[in-house]
């Protein structure tokens, strides 16, 4: 199933549960999910930006014993802040309870970029890929996430 072009601006998702979904163009902005539950979906070009608030989205995968794997996934960070100095909104990377990376407002540029990383330690392992946006109530950020692959070798 596919959502596509959805404007669900400041929208009350409640308790629904999406599976296997892709989420095209749908602006989330300010949507409050509380409840909501997305399993194995994909989001393509999507907004998750708005007031105070935590946004995460994850998946669990199994990576085959003996594989190489590679974590990718293009980011656009645009934001309103105008500090050069403080991170006020912040999107972390996970794998399991590793840490990969924390992006910011600070990180802002025109674009993406494509990230990369080698995740062939969790070969063997069934383990949650997460990605967490935390944003203050001031100026926004956007992090918009595109094209998540995990790939073996």
């Amino acid at each position: 199933m596919e959502i596509r072009g959805e404007d669900w601006y400041a929208e009350e998702l409640g308790a629904v549960r999406h599976v296997e979904v892709t989420f095209t163009d749908v602006d989330l902005s300010e949507a409050t999910t509380t409840g909501a539950m997305f399993e194995r979906c994909v989001f393509h070009n999507c907004r998750f930006n708005g007031s105070t608030h935590t946004d995460t989205l994850s998946q669990s995968v199994s990576i085959p014993s003996g594989c190489g794997a590679t974590l990718s996934f293009y980011l656009h960070i645009d934001s309103a802040e105008t500090t050069t100095a403080t991170a006020y909104d912040k999107l972390t990377v996970k794998i399991g309870t590793t840490t990969l990376a924390t992006y910011s407002n600070l990180n802002k540029a025109a674009g993406y970029t494509l990230r990369s990383f080698n995740v062939s330690a969790f070969a063997g392992q069934t383990v949650t890929i997460g990605f967490t946006g935390t944003e203050d109530s001031s100026l926004q950020t956007s992090f918009v996430i595109d094209d998540t692959a995990l790939n073996l070798s």
